[in-house]
C-alpha cells in the first residue's frame, strides 16, 4: 500500500512540475535573438560569465547565492545554443512555444502599446498568468514593463503593483530582467525620463530587500541606476535624486559607494553641472558618511572646485556640515594644487572650535546680553559660509570678528572669566598667521601649523592631523 501511494505521488510530482515549470528561453538568458551566429553566442557567454562568475561577485557588488544562480543559468544555456545539435532541437521547441503563446498575453502588450486603450485587462489579470505574462518577451526581447517605459508610462504602476502576488525572488527577477546589460530603471534614465518617475513610485511598493538589489544592479560598466543618470546630465540627474528621497537613506549610500568596473566612484563621474545635485543630498547624510563619500572623489572635487567659486562654496559648505573631527580629517587629506586652500579649510576648522568655545562659555554665564553679543560671531561666520571663500572673504570675517571684541559686553566678559583671558589675543595671534605674506611658504605653513599647536592652552585649535610635516 506504502508503495503504491509512493509511486502515485512521484508521479503527480512530475506531471505537476511539467505544468508548473515555465519554459527557459536561453536565449533571453545571453540576451540574444534567435537569429544569432555561434560567434555571437560565444561572445555574449563570456561576457556574461564573466560578469556573474561567483569569484566576482564582490567586485562586481553582488549578492553570492544571485551570483552562483545566474552563472549556473548562463551556462545552461551556453550548454544548449554553443551546440548545434542541441540548439536545432531547442529552436524547434522554442518555434512550437511560439505558436502555443495565449493570445491574452500578446493582447496585454498590445494595450500597453495603444495609449487609447483602456488598461482595466491588466487591473483584472488573474494571479496564476502574471509570471507568464510578465516574463514572455517579443520578437525584439521586450517584456511588458519595458514596453511600458517605452510607450505608456501610466501603465507601470498598476503592472507593478500586480507583481505584488510573486514571491521576492520572482519579483527581482522580473524588475531586473533588461536588454543590453539596462533594466527598466537603466533604459528609463537612458531613453525614456518621462517613465522615471512612475517607475521609481512602483518600486517603493516592493520590500527593501527588492529594492536594493533593482537599484544596485549594474550595466555592463558597472554603473548602476544613478551613475548612468549622472552621465545624462543635470535635467536627469535631478529627477533622479529627488525620486531617490523616497527610499531608505541606506540604499541611495550603498549606490553613491558602488564603484564601476573603472574603480570610478559616482562623484569621479560628476561635472560641474551634476556635482551640486549630489552634494545637496549628500549634506544630509550622516558625518562619517559624508566624509568617506568625499574622501573617495577628492581628486575630482579638488579639480572641480578650484576653477569655479561657486562649486568650492558648495563643497566646502558640504563639509562644514560634518563633525569637526571629520573636518580636520578631510581637509587634511584633500588634494589639491594649491595649498592655501587647505590651510584655508583648516584655519575655518580652527575657527569654528573657538567660536563654539566662546559660546558654550557665555551660555554657561546665563546672562542673555553675553550669550546674544557672543552669538553674534557665529553670525558672521555664517554669513561668511555664504560668500565665495575668497581670502578677501575671510578677511572680512576677521575683521567682523575683531570689531565685536570692542563690544564693551565681549570685552568685560573676558576680563571678568579667568578661562576667557586672552581669547581675543587668541584670534589675534591665529589670523595674522595664516595672512602672513611670506616668499617662503613652506616656512610660513611651518610657523602656522606650530601657531596653531601653540594656542591650544585653553581652546584646541591645532589639527590632529598637521597637514604639513616639519
Amino acid at each position: 500500500m506504502l508503495d503504491k501511494i509512493c509511486a502515485i505521488y512521484k508521479i503527480t510530482t512530475q506531471f505537476l512540475g511539467v505544468l508548473i515549470m515555465p519554459f527557459v528561453n536561453h536565449y533571453i538568458i545571453l540576451e540574444l535573438q534567435p537569429t544569432a551566429t555561434q560567434e555571437q553566442i560565444v561572445q555574449a557567454y563570456r561576457k556574461m560569465s564573466l560578469k556573474f562568475h561567483p569569484d566576482r561577485s564582490k567586485i562586481n557588488n553582488m549578492d553570492v547565492e544571485y551570483a552562483a544562480s545566474k552563472f549556473k543559468d548562463i551556462n545552461e544555456a551556453y550548454e544548449v545554443l554553443g551546440d548545434s545539435e542541441k540548439r536545432s532541437k531547442f529552436d524547434d521547441e522554442l518555434l512550437k512555444q511560439e505558436k502555443q503563446k495565449s493570445s491574452s498575453n500578446r493582447t496585454y502588450m498590445s494595450i500597453v502599446r495603444d495609449p487609447e486603450t483602456s488598461l482595466e485587462p491588466l487591473v483584472k489579470l488573474k494571479r496564476r498568468d502574471i509570471f507568464r505574462v510578465f516574463s514572455e518577451r517579443d520578437s525584439e526581447l521586450l517584456n511588458i514593463l519595458m514596453i511600458a517605459v517605452q510607450c505608456r508610462p501610466e501603465a507601470l504602476k498598476p503592472l507593478m503593483d500586480k507583481l505584488q502576488s510573486l514571491s521576492e525572488d520572482l519579483q527581482s527577477f522580473i524588475l531586473m530582467q533588461g536588454v543590453s546589460y539596462k533594466n527598466i530603471f537603466m533604459m528609463g534614465v537612458d531613453k525614456y525620463p518621462q517613465s522615471i518617475q512612475p517607475l521609481m513610485t512602483g518600486l517603493q511598493l516592493f520590500s527593501k530587500k527588492v529594492q536594493t538589489e533593482v537599484l544596485m544592479q549594474t550595466d555592463q560598466y558597472g554603473q548602476n541606476t544613478l551613475m548612468m543618470a549622472v552621465t545624462q546630465g543635470a535635467v536627469v540627474t535631478k529627477q533622479v535624486m529627488e525620486c531617490l528621497k523616497l527610499f531608505s537613506p541606506d540604499i541611495v549610500t550603498s549606490m553613491l559607494i558602488q564603484p564601476n568596473h573603472r574603480k570610478n566612484y559616482i562623484l569621479d563621474l560628476c561635472d560641474s553641472n551634476t556635482l551640486p545635485l549630489l552634494l545637496d543630498y549628500i549634506a544630509e547624510l550622516k558625518s562619517e558618511d559624508k566624509l568617506n563619500l568625499l574622501l573617495q572623489s577628492k581628486h575630482n572635487l579638488s579639480k572641480l572646485s578650484e576653477s569655479n567659486p561657486e562649486l568650492l562654496k558648495v563643497t566646502l559648505n558640504c563639509v562644514a556640515m560634518m563633525d569637526i573631527k571629520h573636518q580636520e580629517t578631510f581637509y587634511n587629506a584633500w588634494w589639491v594644487s594649491q595649498p592655501k586652500l587647505k590651510q584655508q579649510g583648516l584655519c575655518e576648522v580652527g575657527i569654528q572650535k573657538a567660536l563654539n568655545e566662546f559660546v558654550k562659555k557665555a551660555e554657561s554665564s546665563g546672562n542673555p546680553k553675553i550669550v546674544n553679543a557672543c552669538s553674534a560671531l557665529q553670525v558672521h561666520f555664517d554669513n561668511y559660509r555664504k560668500t565665495a571663500r575668497h581670502p578677501d572673504d575671510l578677511i572680512r570675517l576677521y575683521n567682523d570678528i575683531r570689531r565685536d571684541f570692542d563690544n564693551p559686553i565681549i570685552k568685560n566678559f573676558l576680563e571678568s572669566n579667568p578661562n576667557g583671558n586672552g581669547h581675543s589675543n587668541k584670534f589675534s595671534m591665529f589670523f595674522s598667521c595664516f595672512f602672513r605674506q611670506e616668499s617662503n611658504y613652506a616656512r610660513t605653513a611651518r610657523e602656522f601649523k606650530s601657531k596653531l599647536q601653540a594656542l591650544n592652552h585653553n581652546v584646541d585649535l591645532s589639527p590632529s592631523e598637521p597637514f604639513l610635516k616639519k
